[in-house]
């Protein structure tokens, strides 16, 4: 099986999150690892249990999505797991873009809410059943 790295954008306090993802990929994917995002890593509980963090800019800084982008296609990224509204949105609005130059099969998964499919809130490179 292939290692499936995720990383959870904005993580700041959600060590709960940062934990279940590295509990789950343990049972599944011992070699996986759970990466995070945060304009101040080292104030972050969730970025201090990651498996590794990405000190970043503000999500609307015109550097963010440069930076995210590298970080991914170096540590070999397979989940996106954005965590405020500001970066949904964002992502969201370039998920075409951002993994075309990797050249990545992708797969989109979607979140129903307030009627309909509105947000993309994982972004994904390989197709993958996490209920299993």
């Amino acid at each position: 099986m292939k290692n499936i790295n995720i990383l959870v954008t904005s993580s700041g306090r959600r060590v709960s999150l940062v934990k279940s993802f590295q509990n789950t990929l343990k049972e599944f994917n011992n070699l996986g690892k759970v990466f995070t995002t945060d304009m101040n890593p080292y104030f972050s509980s969730a970025c201090q249990v990651s498996d590794g963090f990405l000190k970043v800019p503000r999500v609307t800084d015109k550097e963010y999505l440069p930076i995210l982008k590298k970080f991914c296609i170096e540590n070999d990224i397979s989940i996106i797991v954005p965590t405020i509204d500001t970066e949904l949105h964002i992502l969201a609005n370039v998920k075409d873009e951002f993994l075309k130059d990797g050249g990545y099969d992708t797969y989109f998964g979607t979140v129903l809410g307030n009627g309909g499919s509105w947000l993309e809130l994982v972004v994904t490179r390989d197709y993958l059943n996490l209920q299993n």
